[in-house]
């Protein structure tokens, strides 16, 4: 019986071990908490019932309110929207934040700069025959990309045309001076970026935007991404950061207001005064 519990605490430390140090993704808020000190500004459940529907929809809502207590508030209008890889949500997220925004009567744009892989347009179902690439290259007036969703007071550019040199469009003066001439008509801006992970698009956005959200998904961004994020923003130390935390498990023992009590102001002036 002795020996027999002696393996049974090895097994159970090795055991713990190989899950700790295998298992390449994060899991939960916790996990993301102990590779970055970043804030998490939101937790999304997955969307399985009307419970989870409700806690996510309250999500973006603490999402909105924590924008607003931000340092630097009345110049956080530029929200740029990123991800390490494509599936965890960026677009999505992009979407359902452009839409709370827009009902607490705010208007709202969306810019698909994602000029590799257009999505955006998919979601509200309108055409992408004209965009971005096009308003950049002069060829369609800043009025004929623009458009308008189901949502009043949400508008849309898609990306347009498949350009050859989306890297260099958005470097170009046309892409920034875009941005001043929409900081005059709306109160938000929001940019769906390249994943960060994959092209150098999204770090160039990022210090063109107030503040950057990078979506990361349980039980499939990877923890080494997470560290590479949290380097990142150190070394853009003039940048605001946040995590958004999209696919979490929740089950009936969290109760109704997990997801968006957990993100309510989370760690964003310890975040901000101690950062290096």
């Amino acid at each position: 019986m002795l020996i027999g519990l002696i393996l049974g605490l090895i097994a159970g430390v090795l055991i713990t071990f190989l899950r700790e140090f295998l298992i390449y993704t994060i899991k939960n808020a916790e996990e993301v908490e102990k590779l970055t000190t970043i804030p998490i500004y939101g937790v999304i459940p997955l969307k399985k019932n009307r419970l989870t529907r409700n806690i996510s929809a309250e999500t973006f809502r603490t999402v909105r309110t924590n924008l607003q207590f931000l340092p630097g508030k009345n110049n956080n209008q530029i929200i740029s929207i990123t991800s390490s890889v494509s599936g965890e949500g960026k677009t999505t997220v992009v979407a359902s934040l452009g839409e709370i925004l827009a009902h607490g009567d705010k208007k709202v744009i969306a810019l698909d700069v994602d000029l590799r892989k257009a999505s955006l347009h998919d979601i509200f179902q309108i055409k992408n025959d004209i965009g971005m690439s096009d308003y950049l290259i002069s060829k369609n007036s800043l009025e004929e990309v623009i458009k308008a969703t189901d949502v009043p007071g949400f508008d849309v550019i898609t990306t347009g045309t498949l350009p050859p040199n989306p890297s260099e469009l958005i470097l170009s003066p046309a892409f920034t001076n875009l941005l001043q001439i929409l900081r005059t008509k709306y109160d938000y801006i929001l940019i769906d970026t390249p994943p960060v992970g994959l092209v150098t698009d999204a770090v160039i956005i990022m210090n063109y935007a107030d503040i950057s959200l990078v979506v990361v998904r349980a039980e499939y961004t990877r923890k080494e991404f997470i560290k590479n994020i949290d380097r990142l923003a150190k070394e853009h130390s003039g940048n605001k950061v946040g995590i958004i935390l999209n696919g979490t498990k929740i089950g009936a023992q969290y109760g109704y207001g997990y997801g968006s009590s957990y993100a309510y102001g989370y760690g964003n002036s310890k975040y901000y005064k101690n950062r290096k």
